[in-house]
């Protein structure tokens, strides 16, 4: 917005929404009320739309089952994208999750690695969207996905499984098992990356995992990830 652009929101309660934008002192963006789950309302939001992020996800925490997670986490991301590309739309920016490819030996999880099955429901989801992404990427379709780690910063408007995740950690203590650790990507560095794809257009995939924290880092010290 602050760039000139009108922006519109998908979202699912407009009063809180708004409420949330008047918080920050910010201008209120045009809003359709509705669900990604909802292919009529996504189609109504991006009707003479030149661009889109797509940003919404579910989680164990956040769903009420696994077939409502994957109807978000996969469905979600079809209606979109497949609503996008139907309505000419030549930028589009997905954000996954480094879930999606995850690889326990660190080196080999790049933007090129593949999709990496998962025993979770919850990978599961993101693996499956991340086929489906790939191969409209492989048809020319200009689709840009971005994998960022645990995301955290100011401003959280509904408190995140990663703020939730280590506010938990930092106030009950963990057990450390071996030297493992988490990586946080602060969510105005993200931001400004995904604002750039927008206006760039194309198509890649960009990993952004953000600043790696130790588990014995996290136990004495509140990361930053500016830091």
């Amino acid at each position: 917005m602050a760039a000139g652009h009108a922006v519109r929101l998908l979202v699912r309660d407009s009063k809180k929404a708004e409420a949330y934008y008047r918080q920050l002192g910010e201008r209120i963006p045009e809003m359709v009320v509705g669900d990604v789950t909802d292919i009529a309302s996504v189609k109504r939001a991006l009707v003479e739309c030149h661009a889109v992020v797509h940003a919404a996800a579910g989680t164990p925490m956040q769903t009420d089952s696994i077939e409502q997670l994957f109807r978000v986490n996969v469905d979600g991301v079809r209606h979109v994208v497949d609503s996008a590309l139907e309505l000419g739309i030549a930028r589009i920016v997905c954000i996954s999750s480094i879930t999606a490819i995850f690889n326990p030996d660190a080196s080999k999880v790049t933007s090129d690695a593949p999709p990496a099955k998962s025993n979770l429901p919850y990978g599961q989801s993101k693996v499956e969207a991340e086929i489906y992404l790939r191969e409209l990427q492989a048809q020319g379709a200009p689709v840009s996905i971005v994998y960022p780690g645990g995301v955290i910063g100011p401003d959280d408007p509904g408190f995140s499984d990663s703020f939730k995740a280590l506010k938990h950690r930092i106030e009950n203590g963990f057990r450390i098992f071996g030297d493992g650790g988490m990586q946080y990507v602060d969510v105005r560095d993200l931001a400004a990356f995904v604002c750039s794809l927008v206006q760039s257009g194309g198509s890649g995939r960009f990993l952004m995992p953000g600043v790696y924290c130790s588990w014995t880092c996290l136990l004495y010290t509140s990361p930053s990830p500016r830091d």
